[in-house]
């Protein structure tokens, strides 16, 4: 079961980086669809789409090989773990990556979102440790 699992969440990402175009953003896009059109001329699509799509592809592969390694040559709870918080701390890195293609309110944004991301992270580690050593 781990392994649809596994195979699963990667090709859920795989599928968002080719279901996101430059054509259907401002319906699917989350932050792009709520702006205003005069915002959205001002936010560099063009240039976002094709950092998005790379993003989620790398993501979806190194979720699926790194889950099939790790459950395979370390164990089912090292591959759970790494399923759970590996895509957290990408999407920290693609919030903070991403900032160069917004304005400056959008910005503040993301970096609450970055804290609330992490605090979450922290979270279940510490969930994990407690379950791990009581």
């Amino acid at each position: 079961m781990m392994i649809y699992t596994i195979i699963g969440v990667s090709l859920i990402f795989i599928v968002v980086a080719y279901a996101v175009t430059e054509n259907n953003a401002s319906q699917i896009l989350s932050g792009y669809n709520t702006m205003s059109k005069e915002e959205q001329k001002k936010f560099d699509i063009k240039a976002y789409i094709p950092f998005f799509k790379k993003f989620h592809i790398i993501l979806g592969l190194t979720c699926m090989f790194g889950g099939l390694l790790l459950f395979y040559f370390i164990s089912k709870k090292a591959a759970i773990l790494f399923i759970s918080l590996y895509p957290i701390v990408a999407y920290i890195y693609f919030i903070q990556k991403s900032n160069i293609f917004y304005k400056k309110q959008v910005k503040q944004t993301n970096k609450w979102i970055q804290l609330f991301m992490i605090a979450i992270l922290v979270f279940i580690i510490i969930m994990v440790l407690l379950k791990e050593f009581f």
